[in-house]
């Protein structure tokens, strides 16, 4: 799935939603504060919801083309998402060991 690929139309699961539009999200009928660059990181990871991103494929998210990784721009963000996360037990970002990250939806 590249950048192209990612939808453009409200996305909902349970209580999440995600706008893309207007690049907002919302849980329960709260939104959560996203930058930016934490939104598109945020979108990409619902997009494979459940399952594991690689670090190359978020960085594409941000910059629309392959970036080698030598950066530990993601990682800042995945740290910024996740304490706005931290008031939603149910949003859940977990590290997958050289593999990425994974966004789990806990019902």
């Amino acid at each position: 799935m590249s950048l192209i690929d990612l939808p453009d139309q409200a996305f909902t699961k349970g209580p999440l939603l995600v706008d893309p539009s207007s690049k907002r999200v919302s849980f329960k009928g709260k939104e959560i504060p996203f930058t930016e660059c934490e939104f598109l990181i945020f979108n990409r990871l619902v997009s494979y919801l459940g399952k594991p991103v690689d670090r190359d494929i978020l960085l594409e998210s941000l910059y629309g083309c392959y970036v080698p990784q030598v950066t530990r721009t993601v990682d800042v963000h995945i740290a910024s998402i996740r304490k706005k996360l931290k008031h939603f037990s149910n949003l859940l970002i977990l590290t997958v060991y050289r593999k990425g990250y994974v966004l789990f939806l806990k019902n």
